[in-house]
This record gives C-alpha cells, sequence and structure tokens, in this order.
C-alpha cells in the first residue's frame, strides 16, 4: 500500500484524542489515522496485517511452548529455555518492517554472560547459514545473516507468491520451531563437535518443510 503526503484540517480536540490513543498503541499520529480510515473504508491497513500476522504467529507459537510478549511498534519476543547448565534464557524476537521485500528480521539472543556459551551460540549461527545455503538453494543476499555481541539477526524476505498475513505467521512459526530445535540438538552434542553438527543437519533435514523453503525465509 503506496503512501502520499496529504493535508487535513482537523480540530484540536481530534487531534489530541488520536495523539493520545497513537501513545498508548506504540503508533505514530499518521500510522494510527491511516489505520482508522482504512478500517472505516474496510481495507487492509499495514498496521492491521502486521497485528493479523502477529496474532497468528502468538497462537502458532504458543502451541509450541514459547512464551511470548508484545512491544510497541510491530514486535514480539518468544522465550524458552536452553537445556544446558542452568538453562539460560533463549529468545526469539520477531521484528516486522514495511519494506517491499523484506518482511521482516528475526533476532536470536541468549541471555548469558558466559562467553563460551555466547561463542556457541555464534557458531550454531554460522552452521544455520550454511545449512540454509546448502538446502534451500536461495539466491546469495546481503547482510541476509547479521552477527554482533549477544544477538544474531537473520533476514526474513516476504514470500514470492501473494500470501495472507495468517499464513505468513504460520510460516515464520514454523521457521522458528525448526531453528530452536536444531540449536537445542546442538547444544545438546556440544561436548562431541562431529556428533553436534551432524545431528543438526539431521534434523534440519527431517523437519525441513517445503513451505518454509517457498517462504523464502
Amino acid at each position: 500500500m503506496s503512501k502520499t503526503v496529504y493535508s487535513l484540517v482537523l480540530s484540536q480536540e481530534i487531534v489530541a484524542a488520536v495523539d493520545a490513543l497513537a501513545v498508548r498503541g506504540g503508533y505514530s499520529r499518521s500510522s494510527l489515522v491511516n489505520h482508522i480510515l482504512a478500517e472505516y473504508a474496510s481495507l487492509m491497513s499495514p498496521e492491521k496485517r502486521a497485528r493479523q500476522l502477529l496474532d497468528t504467529l502468538e497462537h502458532e507459537a504458543g502451541r509450541r511452548g514459547f512464551r511470548a510478549s508484545r512491544s510497541p511498534g510491530g514486535m514480539l519476543t518468544l522465550r524458552t529455555a536452553l537445556p544446558y547448565k542452568y538453562n539460560p534464557a533463549l529468545s526469539y524476537t520477531v521484528e516486522l518492517r514495511g519494506e517491499q521485500a523484506v518482511l521482516g528480521r528475526l533476532h536470536l539472543a541468549l541471555r548469558s554472560q558466559n562467553e563460551t556459551l555466547l561463542a556457541c551460540l555464534a557458531l550454531f549461527f554460522d552452521l544455520w547459514r550454511r545449512l540454509e545455503n546448502a538446502h534451500l538453494q536461495l539466491p546469495p543476499e546481503r547482510d541476509a545473516y547479521r552477527s554482533g555481541g549477544k544477538r544474531h539477526t537473520r533476514v526474513l524476505r516476504r514470500p514470492v507468491q501473494e500470501s495472507s498475513a495468517e499464513a505468513e505467521g504460520e510460516l515464520i512459526a514454523g521457521y522458528i520451531a525448526l531453528m530452536d530445535g536444531c540449536l537445542k540438538t546442538y547444544f545438546h552434542n556440544l561436548d562431541d563437535a562431529p556428533t553436534a553438527l551432524r545431528e543438526t543437519e539431521r534434523h534440519y533435514l527431517a523437519h525441513l518443510q517445503q513451505n518454509i523453503a517457498l517462504a523464502q525465509l
């Protein structure tokens, strides 16, 4: 949905009420007005579509045992625990973007100060990149994978074929479940590096679904 700048004459009372609603909902004034008018005209606004996607993602992730929390601005964080020494908290944060080709970004983070553990997470993320490049046959993408400190990011591309917000939410949930299963398999076998690599790839191939590949996630 393309956007154009328009000038509107509104009463101060309406602007004040809209601004208050925008702050409570985590919107900008323009985004909220756009959303309200789209609702009135029975159109699908970007805000409504994002909400539907996150609603579906939250539901599907909940069925898989993740704990979910929302943040303003189109972000959803899914939390679980890594079954490895003290069970450190592991989070997957989906950040939606309004870019044409990019659906959003998935951030993987481990709540730990253990440098060895964080280094192992970085090694897993590099393995994940290599698995995708080997088995999904996706075209090379610049900056599709980013690592920095405690957080690792995977760009989520829009599906090639037109799809609903609900379908995209289901795809992202499946993608996160696949990554989480591989990550836990990797750490379960961490004491034996060759076994960790072999079992992680085995889990990946056993649970890889064609719809995830088609989504270009």
